[in-house]
C-alpha cells in the first residue's frame, strides 16, 4: 500500500538533518574569508601556493585558458559589495540585483565542488574557501606588481562591442584576464614573453599592420 506524502518520514540523525555546504548558503558581501569590503582581502598560505601554482602551469608549451567565471561569480567570489577594477558588463545591466546574481553565481559554484566549506586549522571555525585554481587567480589579479590593460572596440550590427585584456605582472609570470563583451572572465596564465603577441593580436586581429601595404 503506497503512502501518501504527509505520511512518508525523513530518515535523520539522532542529532537531527545533516545539512551540507550547498545547504547553507553563505551571503558574502566581502566575499571569502573577509568581512569588510573596504578592507584590503586576507589570503591564506593556500591561496598563496594556489597562485604559485598558476604561474607555474605557464612554464611550458603554449598558453592555454585555465579558467572562467562569470560577472556574478566573480562578484560572489569577490564580494557584491567590494569595488571591482575591471569591466563587469552583464552585471553592470543588472545592478539593482548585484547581490542576488552574485548569490545565484556563488551558488554554481559550490554545487560544482569548486567552493566549499572547510574548518579554519587556526580558529577552529567554518569558512568558505575556493578550490586552488580559483584561489590562485583571484590572489593574482589583486597582488600584482604591474597592471596593463587594453581595449579594443568593433562596430557591428548589434552596436559596439568592447573587447579587454588585463595582465597582472608577478616575478614568477603574468596573469591574463580576458573580460568578453558577455562578461566571462577568462583567466590564462602566462610567460613575460608571451604577453606582447597576445596584445597585438587583440589590437590587430587580422594582421593589417603586419603587412607590406602602405597605410591608410
Amino acid at each position: 500500500m503506497s503512502q501518501s506524502p504527509a505520511d512518508r518520514t525523513t530518515a535523520t540523525s539522532s542529532t537531527g538533518p545533516v545539512l551540507s555546504a550547498a545547504d547553507a548558503m553563505p551571503d558574502l558581501p566581502a566575499g571569502l574569508g573577509s568581512t569588510d569590503a573596504d578592507a584590503p582581502v586576507q589570503y591564506t598560505s593556500a591561496d598563496v601556493a594556489g597562485a604559485a601554482e598558476v604561474l607555474r602551469s605557464a612554464e611550458d608549451g603554449e598558453a592555454e585558458l585555465l579558467l572562467a567565471l562569470t560577472d556574478e561569480q566573480l562578484a560572489g567570489l569577490d564580494g557584491y559589495e567590494r569595488r571591482q577594477f575591471t569591466a563587469t558588463p552583464w552585471l553592470d545591466e543588472h545592478a539593482e540585483q548585484r547581490r542576488f546574481a552574485a548569490g545565484v553565481g556563488l551558488r554554481a559554484l559550490i554545487a560544482a565542488g569548486r567552493v566549499s566549506s572547510v574548518t579554519d586549522t587556526e580558529t577552529g571555525q567554518q569558512q568558505w574557501r575556493a578550490d586552488p585554481e580559483i584561489a590562485g587567480c583571484l590572489l593574482l589579479r589583486r597582488t600584482a606588481s604591474g597592471f596593463t590593460t587594453a581595449e579594443r572596440t568593433v562596430q557591428t550590427e548589434q552596436g559596439p562591442q568592447v573587447y579587454r585584456l588585463h595582465y597582472y605582472v608577478h616575478d614568477a609570470g603574468v596573469l591574463e584576464e580576458e573580460v568578453t563583451t558577455l562578461g566571462i572572465h577568462r583567466f590564462t596564465p602566462l610567460r613575460s614573453e608571451q604577453v606582447g603577441a597576445r596584445l597585438v593580436a587583440l589590437m590587430d586581429p587580422t594582421g593589417v599592420a603586419a603587412g607590406d601595404g602602405a597605410p591608410m
